[in-house]
C-alpha cells in the first residue's frame, strides 16, 4: 500500500474540515502533517468513507 500517497493527500486537505469528516480530533491531522505516522484506525476510516479527492486506486497501488 502507498502510505506516501495518503500522507501527501492529508498534507493538502483543510485540517479542521477533514478531521470533522473523518471523525477524529484535529490534532491527529496536525500531527500527521508534521510527519507522524498515520494510525491504522484513520487508514480504515479513509478507505471506508473515501473522502472527496482521495483516489483509492492510488493508495492501494493499482494502476489504471
Amino acid at each position: 500500500m502507498n502510505y506516501e500517497y495518503m500522507k501527501e493527500f492529508i498534507s493538502r486537505v483543510p485540517t479542521y474540515k477533514f478531521a470533522k469528516q473523518m471523525g477524529v480530533h484535529p490534532s491527529t491531522i496536525f500531527r500527521i502533517k508534521q510527519g507522524r505516522k498515520i494510525s491504522p484506525k484513520l487508514v480504515i476510516k479513509m478507505l471506508e468513507l473515501r473522502p472527496e479527492g482521495f483516489e483509492i486506486e492510488k493508495f492501494l497501488g493499482e494502476s489504471k
